[in-house]
């Protein structure tokens, strides 16, 4: 998703989210925008009539504009909060403004006429850049010869990540302030802004986190080539009104000694400038000295080589990628928050056919065991419970065959599910319920369906004897359908009431379909 939309859609979610009662953005509001955005996309005529599957991107975003604009006009200020994240870098250029002064004013605090060619400030800055690419170099090198689950992030890189949250934290907080003295009034509103803002910055962290550290990277690069212009800025300025000498001295070091080290380090800038890099010994000493400009000359074009040239490349590298980032962010459309403000409209030409193996669940298990059926695959889905399958029985490609019954024939325009119930007081065997899972999992294969397994451990919990029984039962079945490459979920159908359909459960429920396809069960 590109980064305009994730905003807009993160926004809505993290106020949804901290806003359950409807307060700032009231259910009917909120069915509204669901409807009007399924219908300007296609998937239900404006009478409400459904199409297909309504989750996909352009569904979402145009839900989310829709309940943002409705935000932004019952609450002007909460607009800053998209353009916070929008705009956390907007003030890079102050950042760029700020370390092109402190170059400048680097050279000027050396103070006097006198330029000391080793304590020059550009040779400082030259010395720490190559610092910088070799310790670059020497990470690259690192990380691609170390295991990917061994690679951890250098202390430079969460140097730049504290850097890349700061710009979303500043902004965030600023429109937080400029909020809670609109809404003194109603503190209550401000304290479901304060929380969708921290669910906000949670969702969108977790989400462009690689987009804000490569924009980090690139402004510090920027920062780099503004210090050094203003560093050479400094030097040139220094010499228009008057004239300044070099000269050095040293307690450790001979002519050779400096001259070795000049003639390296100013060897590529010398080149360029078609120079030659001065003699020093004339420079040595109180009261010997020479002309500084050759000096300023071969270390401003040190800067622009050593420090300029190499930083804007990297910028500009960075810049690129977080160009390509921004277009493709994963925003987990799976996610349960999508999923729920769906619930209303999914499911169409979907069946799920449900079995328990082994054992009857009563009528109330089977009211909730429906109910979650329902809030996972969407309120519309044809779910038909079949008879249960006796303990031993249909252990083979034709008795699942027989065994769900399914009205249509393969091939039909509808979308298949087989949910498979198992009692977790049963202790598995691969004989029986092996045999059962594997027979199953050929026929979801040869009609391209799809496979959820759950175990019911309704009144279990209450009869084990004791912890290491249910501990050696859940292993015990762990331990079978990982043999058949499968995952269950455990639910609890025996409980009273709907049973919570919360965001964990959905996603465990998400990853236990079988087999593993993204978004197979969505056609978007």
């Amino acid at each position: 998703m590109r980064e305009r939309r994730a905003q807009v859609v993160l926004v809505v979610r993290a106020f949804e989210e901290a806003d359950p009662d409807g307060r700032l953005l009231p259910p009917v509001l909120r069915e509204e925008a669901t409807r009007r955005a399924l219908a300007v996309t296609g998937l239900i005529d404006f009478q409400g009539r459904p199409g297909r599957n309504p989750r996909n991107e352009e569904t979402i975003f145009r839900r989310a504009r829709l309940l943002l604009d409705a935000l932004g006009r019952k609450y002007p200020t909460l607009l800053r909060i998209l353009n916070a994240a929008r705009h956390g870098f907007g003030f890079a250029p102050l950042i760029v403004v700020a370390a092109l002064c402190a170059g400048f004013a680097g050279t000027s605090l050396e103070g006097g006429r006198e330029v000391d060619i080793l304590s020059f400030f550009v040779l400082g800055l030259v010395a720490w850049n190559l610092a910088v690419y070799l310790l670059a170099l020497a990470r690259v090198v690192a990380r691609g010869r170390a295991p990917r689950s061994a690679r951890r992030e250098d202390p430079g890189g969460q140097l730049v990540a504290r850097v890349a949250g700061g710009f979303l934290r500043w902004p965030l907080w600023r429109a937080l302030r400029a909020w809670s003295r609109v809404m003194e009034a109603r503190p209550e509103e401000a304290r479901i802004a304060a929380e969708a803002l921290r669910r906000f910055a949670v969702h969108w962290q977790r989400v462009a986190r690689p987009l804000m550290l490569t924009r980090a990277r690139m402004l510090l690069h920027l920062a780099a080539v503004a210090f050094a212009a203003g560093a050479v800025v400094g030097m040139v300025g220094r010499g228009l009104a008057c004239e300044y000498r070099a000269s050095w001295e040293s307690a450790w070091l001979g002519e050779r000694q400096v001259q070795f080290l000049v003639n390296t380090l100013l060897w590529p800038a010398a080149t360029v400038l078609g120079k030659e890099v001065p003699d020093v010994a004339p420079l040595r000493g109180p009261g010997r000295s020479g002309d500084a400009r050759p000096w300023i000359q071969l270390y401003g074009m040190s800067a622009l080589l050593f420090v300029g040239v190499p930083r804007a490349l990297l910028a500009a590298y960075q810049g690129w990628r977080a160009r390509k980032l921004a277009r493709d962010l994963p925003v987990d459309l799976e996610a349960a928050y999508f999923r729920r403000i769906f619930t209303a409209w999914r499911g169409v030409r979907r069946r799920v056919e449900v079995v328990a193996y082994g054992y009857r669940p009563g009528p109330s298990p089977l009211s909730v065991l429906k109910t979650l059926l329902y809030d996972f695959f969407g309120a519309r889905t044809d779910i038909r419970v079949r008879e249960a399958v006796a303990y031993g029985e249909e252990a083979d490609a034709e008795g699942v065959q027989d065994a769900f019954h399914p009205a249509t024939p393969a091939g039909d325009d509808f979308e298949r599910c087989h949910v498979v119930v198992f009692y977790l007081a049963q202790t598995p065997e691969e004989e029986v319920h092996g045999r059962f899972l594997e027979a199953l999992r050929a026929h979801v294969r040869e009609r391209a369906e799809r496979l959820l397994v759950l175990l019911d451990a309704s009144s279990y919990w209450e009869a084990a004897p004791a912890p290491e029984r249910v501990r050696e039962r859940h292993a015990a079945w762990e331990r079978l359908l990982r043999e058949h490459e499968l995952t269950a979920v455990e639910v609890e159908l025996g409980r009273e009431g709907a049973y919570p359909a919360t965001d964990e459960l959905m996603d465990r429920l998400r990853l236990a379909l079988w087999p593993p396809e993204e978004a197979a069960l969505v056609r978007s």
